[in-house]
């Protein structure tokens, strides 16, 4: 099983590895939106400006510091270490979906992920490493939420809830994590 494990993870750190050529089409962000989410990362220079190695979309383990690349939360001066090596990728992602809620007369979304079997798999063993510790989504080399694990997750499920991002914003990670698939 371990080894069918790693052969599976193996072959998901190649995937999200590759690098399709840029259609020579480039785009600017504004306020940390990507104008065309069709073409991000790979056809957008100042996305692949951040310090250190490129880490494509997934989800990553946060390691010590000097342990992994060092990457700023984004809308927020918090620092944080990341591992080389996603966890699970948008090859992954089986359903995409965002939900609003209103609490307290706050509006926040949520991302919600789901994830084929191998995924669900690898998420499993991810969270139940991670219990205490925290795992961080990465989109488009920006780190874009850090969540703390509390117990292992068998249902193959992940969610981003985060409260300083707008349904547009959030349509825009959908739009984004839906071409890496």
């Amino acid at each position: 099983m371990k080894t069918i494990t790693t052969l599976i993870l193996s072959i998901l750190l190649l995937m999200a590895c590759v690098d399709n050529k840029s259609t020579g089409r480039q785009t600017k962000p504004e306020d940390g939106l990507i104008s065309d989410a069709e073409h991000h990362i790979k056809d957008n220079p100042e996305i692949a400006q951040q310090k250190g190695p490129t880490l494509y979309t997934g989800w990553y383990y946060v390691v010590d510091s000097g342990k992994g690349i060092k990457r700023q939360l984004d809308k927020s001066k918090e620092i944080y270490f990341i591992d080389r090596h996603p966890i699970v990728t948008p090859s992954n992602f089986i359903n995409l979906s965002i939900e609003e809620n209103y609490e307290g007369g706050v509006e926040y979304c949520r991302l919600f992920m789901e994830l084929d079997g191998p995924g669900s798999k690898l998420w499993a063993a991810a969270t139940k490493k991670a219990i205490g510790k925290q795992l961080a989504f990465i989109l488009d080399n920006r780190l874009l939420y850090v969540a703390p694990v509390f117990a292992q997750i068998l249902n193959g499920m992940t969610v981003i809830n985060l409260t300083n991002y707008s349904k547009e914003e959030f349509e825009n990670f959908k739009t984004i994590i839906k071409s890496e698939r």
